[in-house]
């Protein structure tokens, strides 16, 4: 079945869309003689959460939670919102896809022209590995970025520009 309505789908159309994850990977590290640290593995990510809204009409077209092909070590939860349940095909309240189910749905939009609008969304793609043309970006990571200057969080850019404290409104 399709995941929304492709009759509004069409290049140009601007979409919001985010991205929760959870670790598959912890970090492995050690320290050296010298105090400092050596990391032996990186945390490795993997999608746990795709949010994706009709900028124009305010529609939600997905919102799905996804099971990861691998073990979760950590849900992340202070960060995604995200409990051991949403991903439990037994327990869950969520509509629950598959890892591939993600990624094509996101690609389905990226190949119909879709243009993307986040926060950050550089490294959501990388991490459902996804490549998406810069022209179909829209982050406001790199459109509220001065040079010199270091990158501003959404919850500040939010307080900002929107005069809420999303973590609490």
């Amino acid at each position: 079945t399709e995941p929304f309505n492709v009759d509004i789908i069409y290049e140009g159309k601007l979409v919001a869309f985010d991205a929760e994850f959870v670790s598959v990977q912890e970090e492995e590290s050690t320290h050296l003689e010298t105090g400092s640290k050596m990391i032996l593995r990186e945390t490795r990510h993997a999608v746990g959460r795709i949010s994706i809204i009709d900028c124009e009409t305010r529609q939600v077209l997905v919102d799905d939670h996804v099971l990861p092909r691998e073990r979760v070590v950590d849900y992340l939860t202070r960060f995604s919102g995200i409990v051991p349940e949403d991903l439990d095909p037994s327990k869950t309240q969520h509509h629950l896809i598959s890892t591939r189910g993600a990624y094509l749905k996101l690609r389905y939009l990226m190949e119909q022209g879709c243009i993307f609008v986040g926060h950050g969304l550089r490294q959501d793609f990388a991490t459902v590995n996804l490549v998406v043309p810069p022209h179909q970006i829209l982050d406001t990571v790199e459109i509220y970025h001065q040079p010199g200057m270091r990158y501003i969080s959404l919850r500040f850019l939010t307080n900002c520009v929107l005069g809420r404290d999303m973590q609490q409104d």
